[in-house]
């Protein structure tokens, strides 16, 4: 994603724009445990669990199109040219053989700020969704966003479509969903069967 990219350079930060998703996350994850230390959860006490998720992820959707579309902090301004990127690796390698020039600052967030900002997805999807538990779904939807996003950057000219950022944006969604699964795994191990 052609925004996380560039954030770095903005004045507000990743922090100041990831960390009200985070803190949300956490405190899903913590009442999540919470209730269950009180006995197991009910039908009821899932289904607000999931209209919170629900509530996050509206604010997250909201967040993430405010840094890919409007943001000029972050580069959102619309260009005269089309911008793309259609070889793969292509900019992955560019960050890693110029670490040292961009800086590791830079360089973190530009490798790193792609998979950390799809995170979220990947683990309020399966919440949000009961059939979403498998992996492919929240493979295959997180693959989806991106490339809208990424599509939708190319056509308003206010980004550019990277593959690179496809891949990295995926095994955001991935590594998220592997978040959910660890601790979905250990809720059932301890508290009994069934899936959030």
């Amino acid at each position: 994603m052609a925004a996380v990219c560039r954030v770095y350079r903005g004045k507000m930060g990743v922090r100041k724009v990831a960390a009200p998703i985070l803190i949300g996350a956490v405190h899903l994850v913590d009442g999540y445990f919470y209730m269950e230390v009180c006995g197991r959860l009910s039908i009821r006490l899932k289904t607000k669990i999931r209209m919170a998720t629900v509530v996050l992820m509206v604010f997250y959707i909201a967040a993430l199109a405010y840094v890919c579309f409007f943001s000029e902090r972050y580069g959102r301004t619309v260009s005269d040219t089309y911008h793309y990127n259609l070889q793969p690796f292509r900019e992955i390698s560019r960050f890693l053989t110029y670490r040292e020039t961009i800086g590791f600052r830079g360089f973190v967030i530009n490798l790193f700020g792609n998979i950390v900002v799809f995170m979220p997805w990947g683990f309020m999807v399966p919440v949000i969704r009961k059939k979403a538990y498998k992996f492919w779904y929240t493979a295959v939807s997180t693959f989806l966003l991106s490339l809208c996003i990424e599509t939708i950057q190319l056509v308003t000219r206010v980004g550019s479509f990277d593959v690179d950022d496809l891949i990295l944006n995926t095994l955001g969604g991935i590594a998220g969903f592997i978040v959910y699964f660890i601790v979905n795994t250990v809720r059932r191990h301890m508290f009994g069967k069934g899936n959030l």
